[in-house]
C-alpha cells in the first residue's frame, strides 16, 4: 500500500537510483529526476505529496526550486545535500525547506521525515475542506478587502485589490502575466515590470499566509500566469 507520492531531484545518478529503489521499498511512490527541467516538467504534470531537493544541481540551484516550492505549492519539502555550513543551512529554511539534510542521510531518518510531512499535509488538507465547505473567499472592492471562508480579513494595498479584482473577475481561469502588468500599471516590456509583479505578489501572500495560517490559494501557472486557486467571489 502507497503512503504518498514524492518526487525526489538528485544529480548523482547512483544515489538517485538507491533513493528511488528504497524508498519504494518503504512504501511510497517515488519519481526521480536529475535536473531541475525535468523535476519542473514533472510536477507540471503530475501531484506529489513531498520534494526532496539536492542543492548542487547542473542546471538550476536547489534553493531556488525550494523558494518556487514553498511559494507557489503546498509540497512538503525536504533539502538533501553534501553542503553542510550554517549559512547553507539557514538558508534553506528561510527558502522554505521543512528539514535541512546533510548527506549520508539514514533511510530510517528520512522515511520519518516524511511520514511526519505526509502527516502534516493531510491535516491541512482536512483543514482546508472544512475552511471550503464553509463558503467562498470574498473580495470587496470598494474597501479593499479579501476575506476567507471563515471571515477572516486581508488589508489591501491599492495594487494587490486591483491584482485581486482581476484574479476574481477571470475566475477559475488562469490569468496571463500581460494582463496584470497593465492592470497595475506596471511597465510591460523589460524586466522592472515583472520584478515588480513578483514583488507585490509574493508580499502579498505572505501576508495572506499571516493572517490566516494558511498559504495563499494564488497559484502560479509556469508560462501561463497567476489564478485563485479557491472558490471566489466578488462581495
Amino acid at each position: 500500500m502507497k503512503k504518498g507520492s514524492v518526487i525526489l531531484v538528485e544529480d548523482d545518478e547512483k544515489l538517485l537510483a538507491n533513493l528511488v529503489e528504497l524508498l519504494s521499498l518503504k512504501g511510497f511512490d517515488v519519481v526521480g529526476v536529475s535536473c531541475a527541467l525535468d523535476f519542473f516538467q514533472c510536477l507540471t504534470a503530475n501531484h506529489y505529496d513531498v520534494a526532496i531537493v539536492d542543492i548542487n544541481l547542473p542546471d538550476k540551484s536547489g534553493f531556488e526550486i525550494v523558494h518556487h516550492l514553498r511559494e507557489n505549492t503546498q509540497l512538503g519539502i525536504i533539502v538533501m545535500t553534501a553542503r553542510d555550513t550554517i549559512n547553507d543551512k539557514v538558508k534553506g529554511y528561510e527558502c522554505g525547506a521543512d528539514y535541512y539534510f546533510v548527506k549520508p542521510v539514514h533511510i530510517r531518518e528520512l522515511e520519518a521525515s516524511i511520514n511526519n510531512l505526509l502527516n502534516r499535509l493531510g491535516k491541512a488538507e482536512a483543514q482546508n475542506n472544512e475552511d471550503e465547505a464553509l463558503g467562498e473567499w470574498e473580495f470587496n472592492a470598494a474597501q479593499l478587502i479579501l476575506s476567507n471562508p471563515i471571515g477572516r480579513a486581508i488589508d489591501l494595498t491599492v495594487k494587490e485589490s486591483d491584482f485581486i479584482r482581476v484574479l476574481v473577475r477571470e475566475y477559475p481561469n488562469a490569468v496571463c502575466r500581460s494582463v496584470f502588468l497593465k492592470a497595475l500599471n506596471y511597465e510591460a516590456t523589460g524586466t522592472y515590470g515583472e520584478r515588480a509583479l513578483y514583488v507585490m505578489i509574493t508580499r502579498l501572500r505572505s501576508k495572506i499566509r499571516d493572517e490566516t495560517g494558511k498559504d495563499a490559494p494564488i497559484k502560479t501557472l509556469r508560462t501561463v500566469g497567476y489564478c485563485f486557486s479557491a472558490p471566489v467571489k466578488f462581495a
